[in-house]
């Protein structure tokens, strides 16, 4: 191991498999690169021998490796992807018009209140890469908390590396990496199925307005079926951990029980998440949406959540479609720390203890 390695000292060697190739790092022989700020080439970290871990940290923040695959092209991922074990990759399910991009962005924004996540039994939550971070911030999170303008959402069939952050407790912390996976057309894109293959957590977004037609009471979303299909193609099987987020709810909250859910904080107690899953299935079943809990039938531990990415509907506005009252959202991190729990990220509990 040289002076460059990036596992610190006393980290047990290990690997980490590329959510772009699915290549297997050996993350202590990789080397830690920046990129030039003008020319954009990535060039060497140099850190003198014998520097602490806390000097080379330093030298190495922002850094990213390069992955020895070339098969999808030079690609490169952060320097702190592969520090605390492998990763834990969370994947949002469903079409743009359910809310999703709003969801992901309100998501975003809910980590970075560090006193919510504090009460939520989470010490330490921090981005992985600070460039990308900042760019997610600048081009989603900004303009929709801050101005109240309406974000397009993914296009159809394309799977995107949202962000990644290190969260947990303090010494057993994770690197949760968000993709974003968009459209009902998934099944005949061959690309995605890299990102799927290493997926440990599923977060389905369902949008209340499809109940309101024929045709979304009967098909629900179809990046639905695709997605939980290609899962039991390519991996054997083997199923992974899901959440289901009925979207925009506060188009709902005067329809029980999403007006006593709405209502409620986002709870760590199993019971309480069990009760809230109980309501919402029945809730669904009752308005022709059981295709839309086909997830919570076929992946372990699901849950079901009431949820609000910006507290009202929007509005064109002199040619623009923004959010006249503002943004404000609601009770977007409980299905997201569900996932944490059920992947193994916070300890605890869940809705795979409790009877169905």
């Amino acid at each position: 191991m040289t002076d460059r390695a990036l596992a610190d000292p006393g980290v047990a060697v290990q690997t980490v498999a590329c959510p772009i190739c699915l290549s297997e790092l050996r993350w202590d022989e990789l080397q830690a690169y920046t990129r030039d700020s003008q020319s954009r080439s990535l060039r060497l970290v140099e850190v003198p021998p014998g520097a602490s871990v806390a000097q080379r940290r330093r030298a190495e923040q922002s850094a990213v490796v390069i992955c020895p695959n070339t098969s999808e092209g030079e690609h490169t991922l952060p320097i702190e992807y592969g520090r605390h074990g492998r990763p834990v990759v969370i994947g949002l399910v469903g079409r743009s018009a359910a809310g999703k991009t709003h969801l992901l962005s309100a998501l975003v924004q809910a980590l970075e209140d560090k006193v919510e996540m504090l009460g939520l039994g989470v010490e330490r939550c921090f981005p992985v890469d600070l460039p990308r971070h900042r760019d997610f911030l600048d081009q989603r999170v900004l303009p929709l908390f801050a101005e109240g303008r309406v974000i397009p959402g993914t296009g159809e069939g394309i799977v995107s590396f949202a962000d990644a952050f290190v969260i947990g407790p303090a010494g057993r912390e994770r690197v949760v990496a968000i993709f974003d996976v968009a459209g009902g057309d998934l099944q005949r894109v061959e690309n995605h199925r890299q990102f799927l293959y290493l997926a440990d957590g599923l977060l389905f977004v369902a949008d209340p307005a499809a109940l309101e037609s024929h045709e979304g009471a009967v098909t629900g979303d179809l990046a639905f079926g695709a997605v939980l299909d290609l899962i039991g193609a390519d991996r054997g099987g083997k199923r992974v951990a899901a959440a289901i987020a009925l979207a925009k709810a506060d188009r709902l909250r005067f329809e029980e029980p999403i007006d006593y859910w709405m209502r409620q904080p986002v709870s760590l107690d199993p019971q309480v998440v069990w009760r809230e899953s109980r309501d919402m299935y029945a809730y669904l079943s009752s308005r022709g949406g059981r295709s839309w809990l086909r997830p919570f039938v076929e992946c372990p531990g699901a849950t079901l959540h009431a949820v609000s990415a910006t507290g009202g509907s929007s509005q064109v506005v002199r040619g623009e479609e923004i959010f006249p009252r503002g943004v404000r959202s609601s009770r977007v991190l409980g299905p997201f720390v569900a996932l944490l729990i059920m992947t193994g990220v916070l300890e605890g509990r869940w809705i795979a203890d409790q009877p169905r």
